[in-house]
């Protein structure tokens, strides 16, 4: 019996030709490039410095990935490029084509935002050419790094010490670093002192309250002395309370996920490197196994600069907010953030989960726990950014010291056994929410 032709699909990893071969079915195979099939020589600059035109090889340890895809290529009835929808992904169909030396007419280059079978099954039904603008892109990227890393770093080698290396990123992250820590230490800091109040009225009730005003005048103090001063005339007065503010007001939670965005709460609540954190989100994208229904892509694709959150998952978060937190918490509307990257592609989506049911509860038994920790986050962020805004109502008594201790039929706070305190820094800033006090 002869063997029926099948459709060929290339990816960049493994993992995620598994997910796909499960998705699309029996008519394609799915095949893995293992990264880029085609690179710059690691032994010399790889770019004609009078053209800039990039002298690209085949690598040993990819020469058996290549001749595979070839193998592939030649009996398939069309070859579908589905690497990443990003520059890097690009150029890697771009390499792809050539390397394998796939026919035009077999051609086929798909893109998608979510390994799910819906995303994949649009995205198979509106193929593409190959965007030579965004390999372009990559290509003058790859060639700068080049340029500037094997001419920098020798020379560092040479003035300073062998082993380090300039980049075009990398050089210029330092520059910055260099000048804050130059503007760092040319700050003179100034003594700063505050003074607080501990009061309490005659039920009880107690509050701190900060000393903002000196005989209509706001309060400044520099120096431990003029503190103490004012310090001693405070210990043993006592307070009137004037007025109590109350203004309510609220604040939006903080937008979906970019990459950026991601790699630094993860650093920051997770204690994830940037590595690892990108190692997680990859997997999380390219798919984990649900048991029965096999590997599904859990949440969009993680690089990305982009805002936008694509209509059906807005109205998918809505729908999860009023079933799991109830209608009060959800918005009427959804809410779009604008994207501040002038750069930032539209067409792309923020990180976010690729079904919003999926609950971190649900997903527990399919994740290991640092994979889980980082869902968790994602979809908390997701969520939140489609709740409406958090209400507050802070308190602010304003109250005045009184020279007589006799004020029976006055509303009336006193001292409490720490009655006066001073505070000395070198910031500015004080602690919002707390009440004034005026002398």
């Amino acid at each position: 019996m002869a063997t029926v032709a099948k459709d060929l699909v290339v990816v960049e990893s493994p993992t995620k030709a598994k997910t796909l071969e499960r998705m699309l079915g029996p008519a394609y195979k799915v095949e893995a490039s293992f990264g880029h099939i085609r690179d710059l020589p690691k032994s010399k600059m790889g770019v004609n410095l009078k053209t800039f035109v990039p002298e690209y090889i085949v690598p040993d340890d990819s020469e058996k990935h290549a001749r595979l895809l070839r193998r592939e290529a030649k009996s398939a009835n069309h070859v579908w490029l589905a690497t990443d929808l990003d520059r890097e992904g690009e150029a890697i169909a771009w390499h792809l084509a050539d390397v394998i030396k796939v026919p035009k007419s077999k051609l086929r280059r798909v893109t998608f935002h979510e390994i799910t079978p819906a995303a994949i099954d649009e995205a198979f039904k509106h193929p593409r050419e190959i965007d030579q603008d965004l390999v372009n892109a990559q290509q003058a990227r790859r060639v700068v790094d080049r340029l500037v890393g094997y001419t920098m770093s020798p020379l560092l080698w040479k003035k300073i010490r062998y082993g380090l290396s300039a980049g075009r990123v990398q050089s210029v992250a330092l520059r910055l670093i260099v000048d804050r820590e130059r503007e760092i230490q040319a700050f003179v800091p100034q003594e700063y002192w505050s003074l607080e109040a501990a009061l309490a009225n005659h039920a009880g009730q107690t509050f701190t309250a900060e000393v903002i005003q000196h005989k209509g005048k706001k309060l400044e103090i520099h120096d431990g002395a003029t503190a103490e001063k004012h310090r001693s005339a405070l210990a043993d007065a006592a307070y009137t309370v004037e007025s109590l503010e109350k203004r309510e007001s609220g604040r939006n939670a903080a937008p979906p996920f970019t990459t950026s965005t991601l790699q630094q709460e993860a650093s920051r609540k997770l204690g994830y490197s940037v590595k690892r954190t990108m190692v997680l989100a990859q997997q999380l994208y390219e798919g984990i196994s649900m048991g029965a229904s096999g590997s599904i892509g859990l949440i969009t694709y993680m690089r990305t600069d982009s805002l936008h959150v694509a209509e059906g998952a807005l109205k998918q978060a809505r729908d999860v907010i009023v079933s799991e937190f109830g209608v009060p918490y959800a918005l009427d509307k959804p809410r779009h953030y604008k994207t501040r990257s002038k750069g930032a592609q539209e067409a792309h989506e923020a990180i976010r989960p690729t079904d919003m049911s999926r609950t971190p509860e649900r997903m527990k038994r399919f994740l290991k726990p640092d994979q889980l920790r980082l869902y968790t986050m994602i979809w908390q962020r997701t969520i939140a950014s489609q709740m409406a805004p958090a209400r507050f109502e802070p308190k602010a008594p304003r109250s005045r010291r009184r020279r007589s201790l006799r004020s029976p039929r006055s509303p009336r706070a006193r001292p409490s056994s720490s009655s006066a305190s001073t505070r000395r820094s070198t910031s500015r800033s004080r602690r919002r929410g707390s009440a004034k006090h005026r002398w």
